[in-house]
């Protein structure tokens, strides 16, 4: 679990069920205060605790789904989809800033 902040780690309890090959994860909190929106308030994330969570890879009955490692993953994923429509060239909005990304890295190393 990452932590939002200094000192801002939320308190959860992980229980393991490997009959059904499920991790859960257990936050539970009380007496919250409400946040009130204000103008010239700063963004939400900065004044109160909160939980986010990516789903990395997720299996019930038939459907089954696995995120992208990384970018060059995305990429070969989505391409053909993406090539499909506007930009069949690899010009694709989608594609541009990935592609950009990719030779960055292949250059930094």
């Amino acid at each position: 679990m990452k932590n939002i902040g200094r000192n801002d780690s939320i308190p959860y309890i992980v229980r393991r069920d490997p009959e059904h090959r499920k991790t859960i994860l257990t936050c539970t909190a009380s007496n919250v205060p409400a946040v009130k929106n204000e103008p010239y308030d700063p963004y939400f994330k900065e004044m109160a605790k909160y939980l986010e969570f990516m789903v990395t890879s997720f299996e019930m009955g038939n459907a089954r789904y696995t995120a992208a490692k990384d970018w060059s993953d995305l990429i070969s994923r989505n391409r053909k989809s993406l090539t499909d429509r506007e930009g069949s060239d690899g010009s694709h909005p989608a594609l541009r800033k990935p592609q950009r990304i990719l030779r960055a890295a292949r250059a930094h190393n």
